[in-house]
């Protein structure tokens, strides 16, 4: 009787501890599953509403949203200082992840209906020592020299005049036609100064603009003042 008695309560051990250790098994399951099907995420920038091109971005244009971390690429925007003075590149609709290629922390030129562009030759001196950006406003003056003789004893033997003011610079490029914008110290040599010389300006002016900037390049210096 004692030995009944001594191998049923042995029995019942072996199966609590096969309960306990089957129970810690699924309990490992899950967890471990569990873990597995969760995502991890991150906030990034998303557009709350549609943008258009060259508008300037306002924080209430923006929202925030997960994405899954494996989602995330490096251009894209977290920080919504990075939004000051930003202006859109691009045509951004609602729900767009923002990236950096898509902003501008200058105004951006746009071809309205009506305008034209035009290219004139340009030097360092004439571009305000280069310093100037697509998007940037400027005056166009004009200094060509004077034919009447009787005109040169009083006014002298130049004449400087605006042409045309408030215009906006569409692209600057250097002698190699390359977008002075798009060098930057990481696939061009930052010391190859030559590289930021500007060689070609083009505008975005109306179509009696665009002929009165030709004409004047062929009868004199023109030369930019900034604002």
């Amino acid at each position: 009787m004692f030995n009944r008695l001594n191998f049923n309560t042995s029995k019942a051990i072996i199966l609590i501890l096969c309960l306990i250790i089957a129970g810690g098994i699924t309990y490992w399951q899950y967890s471990y599953f569990s873990s597995q099907g969760k995502t991890e995420t991150a906030k990034v920038i998303v557009a709350a509403k549609n943008i258009k091109e060259g508008s300037k971005i306002n924080l209430d244009m923006l929202t925030l949203k997960d994405v899954p971390v494996s989602n995330i690429t490096k251009n894209m925007v977290f920080q919504e200082e990075d939004f000051e003075n930003a202006y859109a590149k691009i045509d951004i609709n609602e729900g767009t992840y923002l990236t950096k290629e898509m902003i501008s922390q200058q105004p951006v030129p746009i071809i309205e209906d009506g305008m034209r562009r035009v290219t004139i030759r340009a030097d360092m001196i004439m571009s305000l020592a280069g310093e100037i950006r697509a998007g940037d406003f400027v005056d166009i003056g004009l200094v060509r020299e004077i034919d009447d003789e009787s005109q040169k004893k009083t006014t002298g033997a130049f004449k400087t005049e605006i042409i045309a003011e408030k215009v906006q610079i569409y692209s600057v490029v250097n002698n190699a036609g390359v977008d002075i914008d798009k060098i930057s110290s990481e696939n061009s040599n930052e010391y190859d100064a030559k590289e930021k010389i500007p060689s070609a300006i083009t505008f975005i002016v109306t179509p009696e603009q665009a002929v009165l900037l030709k004409d004047s390049e062929a009868e004199g210096s023109l030369f930019l003042i900034g604002y």
